[in-house]
């Protein structure tokens, strides 16, 4: 082991498997908390996140979301025209995008409510969806631009930058635009797509291999490019809502399908569940990832640190998470929080293949003092013994 590793070699021997100097410590930062922390509303998860990293002195994963909206969406294509309009009322800001074809236009609208502290970092959630029905789909498939090499080069080019401004402060780790059951649900509702599975699998196999498709595409490129790992998100498909042998029978096989193309490159894959999940950790060990996250603990999410590890003891996963960020964090002292850290740190630390993080993004409201405390907690306990 290395006693002097800079942050990227630290992350990316942990990635590989071996035991590096310490733990790495790697909150997950976006604009919540980089706006509250460096007062402005427009802050950048790739170039806030390294001068925030230099200031409090954390090892860095950059989880930019500027590849998370499909490629069919990103502009207008022949037969494929693409619009969008925001609207501010009643304290929501709805964001209506179109699709016109020409045998239908279909309508997807997104609604979240006004912060005016993280304008650039808004969590949408959909409230109406494009495809409600097999001739919804056929429209669709038939009219569904190919990928095109545009919307390669901008990856790389990002992935390019993202590489060359973090440095050795650490990895970048941006979100693709799924997992498959997550970008599905921005286009069908998650009901439909439960009992879809069940009682009229033709339809749900037709829309889930579309969507795994697209999502491959987007693996292919972020394959190419100089990212460091790919970030999955598999929260919509969480143990809270799904049995185990529902996500093994109609979730995996296209989860597996979509990141195929960066397993076969060599490109580390992240899958992230930030909600309830202890029901389907069996099923992470057989996705063929390299990180998993959030591990998040009651009362948030329903998993166990020490479980998980001993879990997936067999297996060459990296976990990455679990300190409660939702509650805690912002409410604890700063004595309680640092003690709290460094306890999972030596039961994390055990074996190796752990990153301490928390059980999600850090919120918005959380106080310096408590960042700061949760951090030198994790630390004082994050040295390997040589």
């Amino acid at each position: 082991m290395n006693s002097m590793m800079s942050p990227r070699e630290r992350l990316l021997t942990v990635l590989s498997g071996e035991i590096p100097d310490r733990v790495p410590v790697a909150p997950f930062l976006q604009q919540e908390f980089l706006s509250d922390y460096f007062h402005r509303g427009d802050t950048d998860r790739l170039i806030d996140a390294c001068r925030c990293a230099d200031e409090l002195g954390f090892d860095l994963i950059t989880k930019e979301n500027s590849s998370t909206r499909p490629y069919f969406l990103e502009k207008s294509y022949p037969d494929w025209e693409v619009g969008e309009q925001q609207v501010a009322r009643d304290g929501m800001h709805y964001k209506i995008t179109t699709v016109t074809t020409p045998k239908k236009t279909f309508t997807k609208v997104d609604g979240a409510p006004v912060q005016k502290q993280i304008q650039a970092g808004i969590h949408y959630a959909a409230t109406q969806f494009m495809i409600t029905s097999h001739e919804d789909l056929e429209i669709f498939l038939h009219y569904l631009p190919k990928g095109d090499d545009a919307h390669r080069q901008t990856i790389c080019e990002r992935g390019k930058f993202a590489r060359s401004h973090i440095g050795e402060r650490g990895i970048n780790a941006p979100w693709t635009c799924g997992g498959v059951f997550n970008l599905a649900c921005e286009f069908i509702s998650m009901q439909q797509m439960i009992t879809d599975a069940m009682i009229d699998h033709d339809f749900f196999d037709a829309y889930m291999t579309m969507f795994s498709d697209i999502l491959a595409f987007d693996a292919e490129c972020f394959a190419l490019s100089e990212y460091d790992v790919a970030g999955m998100q598999g929260n919509m498909a969480n143990g809270g809502l799904l049995r185990e042998q529902h996500f093994l029978d109609y979730i995996l096989p296209y989860e597996k399908r979509a990141y195929q193309p960066l397993i076969d490159a060599g490109k580390p894959v992240l899958y992230h569940n930030c909600g309830s999940a202890a029901a389907l950790l069996p099923c992470y060990r057989d996705l063929g990832i390299t990180i998993y996250e959030t591990l998040a603990a009651p009362p948030e999410g329903d998993t166990l640190l020490s479980e998980a590890k001993e879990l997936f003891s067999d297996t060459p996963i990296v976990l990455c998470g679990t300190f409660d960020q939702v509650n805690f964090l912002k409410s604890g002292s700063p004595e309680a929080i640092y003690e709290a850290a460094a306890s999972i740190v030596r039961t994390g630390k055990e074996g190796g293949r752990y990153i301490f993080a928390a059980s999600d993004y850090i919120e918005l409201g959380t106080p310096l003092e408590n960042m700061k405390a949760m951090l030198a907690g994790a630390q004082s306990q994050a040295a390997y013994e040589l």
